[in-house]
């Protein structure tokens, strides 16, 4: 009984040990280095389109026509150290995409980009494709990946969340394949009209296609797409 007493005892104290080493470690940078390479493409097929692509869209209360051309996207690799303990040790490296679309309907740009991620954040082995669309009357969060009913992202002063996910999706007479539909509960890129500018709207994101439909939920009218021409 004595000798289990203090074996038990010398493995606690081992394991003490350990864990008092590993502390130290990052009090001395010494600790070995950790580097994650993310793959965060996964949702890159839901946006990501050459130069010269364009979207023609049609307002189902007016009538109007916006066609929308991609004048240019990039991806940059980003490279981000941890700054605090306990992972100033934790590197990582990911993928991050910008793109410029001009609206013929609101004669404006339209830029398009996902988010950061940072080696402090616990949570970077499983990070998320988060993007954001900017126009002259402001920024709205519309489109996340994966995709997760109980995730809500935006940035304070909105919020978006997933509301469905449809293998097959008609509209306009053509089916679409694997649409995400997002609700954003106060979008101020809906219009620059101060009436419509804090509208509620839902986003429909077709794999390979792109955006194929915006709809107002307290704002009649939607803007629905109604040819495309897609350059890979």
């Amino acid at each position: 009984m004595i000798l289990r007493h203090s074996i038990a005892v010398v493995m606690f104290c081992c394991a003490l040990l350990l864990t008092q080493c590993k502390g130290d470690c990052h009090k001395h940078d010494t600790c070995d280095p950790i580097h994650y390479k993310l793959n965060i493409d996964i949702g890159f097929d839901y946006f990501i389109f050459k130069k010269n692509s364009y979207w023609i869209y049609k307002d189902t209360k007016t009538g109007a026509i916006d066609t929308q051309t991609c004048l240019g996207y990039r991806i940059d690799t980003v490279f981000h150290k941890g700054e605090y303990e306990p992972r100033n040790n934790i590197s990582i490296e990911y993928p991050r995409y910008y793109s410029q679309l001009y609206s013929s309907y609101y004669k404006w740009y339209i830029y398009q980009e996902t988010g950061p991620h940072y080696a402090d954040d616990p949570g970077i082995t499983d990070p998320k494709v988060i993007l954001t669309r900017y126009v002259q009357s402001g920024l709205v969060v519309c489109f996340f990946n994966p995709f997760n009913k109980d995730f809500i992202t935006g940035t304070g002063s909105h919020s978006c969340k997933l509301i469905g996910f449809d293998s097959t999706f008609v509209l306009q007479g053509k089916t679409y394949e694997n649409v995400a539909k997002f609700f954003i509960d106060r979008d101020n890129t809906w219009g620059n009209d101060p009436s419509n500018t804090d509208a509620s709207v839902n986003y429909y994101w077709a794999k390979g296609v792109g955006l194929i439909k915006k709809e107002s939920t307290n704002n009649s009218g939607n803007w629905e797409l109604i040819e495309y021409n897609i350059i890979q």
